[in-house]
């Protein structure tokens, strides 16, 4: 309990109301300290009376909550228990590396300085790797650049010439294409026709002047183009 151990403890104020009221709550506080202490002496075994009512009321409760779980003895709980055991893994006596040492192989590092498992040693390992993985790279890239074949040069390549399509011939054969049916996006189009409308035949008309004559072709040479390299 909370004793005052300056009795002269007061708070000053303005009001003479507060200080009155001070004093008197101090003063019941005062009495109700003497009147526990008086108590104690004359009935020690007060306290362990309300110690043995705290047991009795703790189990009241217990025998109350057993008696409302009798209800539900013997019947089928919604927490149900897994009806197999979890597995259990074996223990292994006796490690597989004793029982077949053949199977395994021992390193070990007696031969190893301590000198050459330090920091400075395993960087120095780790950047040659790197170093040997770089020069391996730039090597296939030099080898790769090697085997690309560069682009011929417009003076090398062959001149070809070809002989001149007729005009003519080139729309008829584009017409006669717009005639057939054509595949496009997977779809068959057909080509355009009007109901009761006939078709009408054209008739090709070629003229003597646009015949060709079917005779052995004429050569065209390409000296002077040789003699213009030679000159440069």
């Amino acid at each position: 309990m909370w004793k005052c151990e300056n009795p002269a403890f007061s708070l000053k104020g303005g009001d003479v109301d507060f200080e009155n009221r001070q004093k008197s709550l101090f003063e019941s506080l005062n009495a109700a300290e003497k009147e526990k202490d008086e108590r104690q002496k004359n009935s020690p075994n007060a306290t362990k009376a309300i110690t043995e009512g705290m047991d009795v009321i703790s189990t009241t409760s217990l025998k109350r909550k057993r008696s409302a779980m009798k209800q539900f003895r013997g019947k089928e709980s919604i927490f149900k228990r897994p009806e197999a055991l979890p597995p259990r893994f074996k223990n292994k006596d006796v490690p597989d590396y004793h029982k077949h040492p053949h199977k395994w192989v021992r390193y070990t590092l007696g031969d190893v300085s301590p000198e050459d498992m330090s920091d400075q040693s395993n960087t120095a390992a780790a950047l040659s790797f790197l170093r040997e993985l770089k020069e391996r790279k730039e090597l296939i890239d030099t080898n790769n650049m090697e085997l690309e074949v560069l682009p011929e040069t417009p003076g090398s390549l062959p001149v070809v010439f070809h002989k001149p399509k007729d005009i003519g011939c080139v729309e008829e054969i584009q017409a006669t294409e717009s005639e057939k049916a054509v595949f496009r996006s997977s779809k068959l189009i057909m080509p355009e026709y009007v109901v009761g409308q006939s078709r009408k035949k054209e008739r090709k008309n070629i003229n003597k002047s646009q015949t060709l004559k079917i005779g052995k072709p004429k050569e065209i040479k390409l000296d002077h183009l040789d003699f213009e390299d030679n000159i440069e």
